[in-house]
């Protein structure tokens, strides 16, 4: 991550987090993969999402394309572990916390 120009941080857990900055100060987007084995996922499950993510960033800069939001991307040490991997991670995140904005104009908050 470091070598595709990314600020890298490892959260507790294990989880590694690249981040690229973005040209405003706008939430950050976040995608990527783990790289953990899980069953029936097959030989390539998690490390292709993951492996993708750092090359988009290193394409985006060599190209120097700038995004308006930083971008971050993520390999999670452990997919399903609840209080670990990914899935603690959509739970912290629930959609009235996001505060999204519906086509009708109203947000998950209500």
């Amino acid at each position: 991550m470091r070598q595709a120009g990314l600020e890298v941080r490892v959260d507790p857990a294990g989880n590694i987090f690249g981040l690229r900055a973005g040209s405003e100060k706008l939430p950050t987007l976040l995608f990527g993969s783990h790289i953990d084995s899980v069953l029936h996922g097959g030989n390539f499950d998690g490390d292709v999402g993951s492996m993708g993510a750092i090359e988009v960033m290193r394409a985006l800069n060599d190209e120097r394309i700038k995004t308006r939001h930083p971008l971050e991307a993520v390999i999670w040490t452990n997919e399903e572990v609840i209080i670990l991997g990914s899935v603690r991670w959509v739970r912290v995140l629930r959609l009235g916390r996001l505060g999204l904005r519906f086509s009708k104009g109203k947000t998950s908050r209500g």
